[in-house]
C-alpha cells in the first residue's frame, strides 16, 4: 500500500453505521460531483463522521468511476451504506426526485476496509483537519501513519 498521501473524507452517519455494523471491506463513496484526483490507487481514506466528527475507519482508494445513481445502486448497493434505493436516494438529497435517478455521480471505490471500535473524535487526533471541512481533505504521510496507529493499538 502506498503512504506517501492519504484522505480523509466526511461520511454520512448512515453510510458508516450500515457498512460498519455489516463488517464489510469494501464500500462506495458516492460524491455529488464527477472527478476525484485527491489520491491514487492503494492510498488510504479515513472515514470521519459528519456530525459527531469520530474516526470510524479506513481503506484503500481502489478506483473512481462515474455512475447514474440508479447505476451505483444496481453495481453496488448496500456497499454505497445504504439498505434500499430510497434510502440511497434520500441520503444524495437531490432537489427533485425524478432528477436523481438519472444524475450522474462519483464514486469512490474502497477495499481492505478496518472499523474502529471505539469512538474518537478527530479534532483529538494531531492531523490537520479543520471544523469547517465539508467534503474531505488530503494528509502528508506523518498525518497518515499517526491515523494507522489508531487502528494497530
Amino acid at each position: 500500500m502506498d503512504l506517501s498521501k492519504g484522505f480523509i473524507c466526511i461520511t454520512n452517519p448512515s453510510w458508516c453505521y450500515t457498512l460498519s455494523s455489516n463488517n464489510m471491506q469494501l464500500a462506495c463513496i458516492w460524491l455529488r460531483r464527477t472527478t476525484f484526483k485527491a489520491i491514487e490507487q492503494h492510498q488510504p481514506i479515513f472515514f470521519v463522521e459528519k456530525k459527531s466528527r469520530f474516526l470510524r475507519g479506513y481503506g484503500y482508494f481502489d478506483k473512481f468511476e462515474v455512475n447514474t445513481t440508479r447505476q451505483c445502486w444496481e453495481k453496488y448497493e448496500i456497499l454505497n451504506g445504504s439498505k434500499t434505493f430510497n434510502e440511497f436516494l434520500n441520503q444524495l438529497n437531490f432537489p427533485n426526485e425524478e432528477k436523481g435517478w438519472a444524475q450522474p455521480i462519483g464514486n469512490i471505490l474502497i477495499k481492505k476496509i478496518k472499523w474502529l471500535n471505539k469512538e474518537i473524535p478527530i479534532h483529538q487526533i494531531n492531523v490537520n483537519f479543520p471544523k469547517p471541512t465539508v467534503t474531505g481533505k488530503t494528509i502528508n504521510p506523518e498525518e497518515v501513519k499517526i491515523l494507522l496507529s489508531y487502528f494497530n493499538a
